[in-house]
């Protein structure tokens, strides 16, 4: 599809700015892609699940998907009339 990475990641992936960057995205998105950078895919796949499990806990999102350098995160919005994405519930 066509959902192009709002958020890219470094090495320093977790920090409190970048957070804010993907919670903001979810706020006005719910559906978004995030990129690990090159320098951050290096430290391999444990690496980037324990960070994708890590933004899951700090922020309250779910993952919907990964592939690659990228992962797809999703949280519905707060007020059901303002939501975007269809889950089918």
């Amino acid at each position: 599809h066509d959902l192009q990475p709002l958020v890219h990641l470094g090495k320093a992936g977790g920090t409190d700015a970048a957070l804010a960057q993907i919670d903001k995205a979810l706020a006005d998105h719910e559906l978004i892609k995030v990129r690990f950078l090159e320098s951050a895919a290096a430290s391999g796949k444990a690496a980037k699940d324990a960070r994708i499990v890590e933004i899951q806990n700090r922020i309250g999102c779910g993952a919907a998907g990964q592939g690659g350098h990228i992962a797809i995160l999703y949280r519905p919005h707060a007020d059901p009339d303002e939501r975007k994405v269809d889950t089918g519930k």
